[in-house]
């Protein structure tokens, strides 16, 4: 039986071990069961309201792709005429308003003070009065009209 008494001395108390497992799977169980949580920060996509300035380019592209879209379903309603039409009506307005714009502001210091450009059933009369630019522009046709006053300093650096 010797070999009784050294298995006895190596291993003293047999519910010693038992013991020792429990204790580390109440470990394991109670490290394993702690949850931790923090709460949800909101962090705004959009550069403009704090976002990251990374994202702007992204946007700017989504942006561009749905404006193109909108814009490309406003053509196809209309006619290559009608399109044509429009895209005039807007070079010659554009060209008028420089005309005018001429005029009242002329790098030779000979600048109208006022005067009168008619286009179609469009009249405008501009003159420049003081610190002021007051144009005035009525449709023949119909009767409407409407005058716009714009402060000089924003014409003049």
């Amino acid at each position: 039986m010797p070999h009784q008494s050294i298995a006895r001395h190596l291993h003293p108390k047999p519910h010693g071990r038992c013991l020792f497992f429990m204790a580390l799977t109440a470990c394991v169980l109670l490290s394993a069961g702690t949850a931790q949580a923090q709460a949800l920060k909101y962090t705004p996509t959009n550069p403009h309201f704090g976002g990251s300035p990374f994202n702007g380019a992204d946007l700017m592209a989504s942006a561009t792709a749905q404006k193109d879209l909108k814009a490309l379903s406003n053509v196809t309603g209309q006619s290559a005429i009608s399109a044509f039409t429009s895209n005039l009506d807007a070079r010659i307005s554009a060209g008028l308003s420089q005309y005018i714009s001429n005029q009242l502001f002329s790098a030779s210091g000979q600048a109208d003070k006022a005067g009168t450009v008619s286009l179609g059933s469009l009249k405008i009369d501009y003159q420049r009065e003081g610190t002021t630019v007051i144009v005035g522009m009525t449709d023949t046709k119909t009767g409407e009209t409407k005058t716009v006053t714009y402060p000089l300093n924003t014409f003049v650096p």
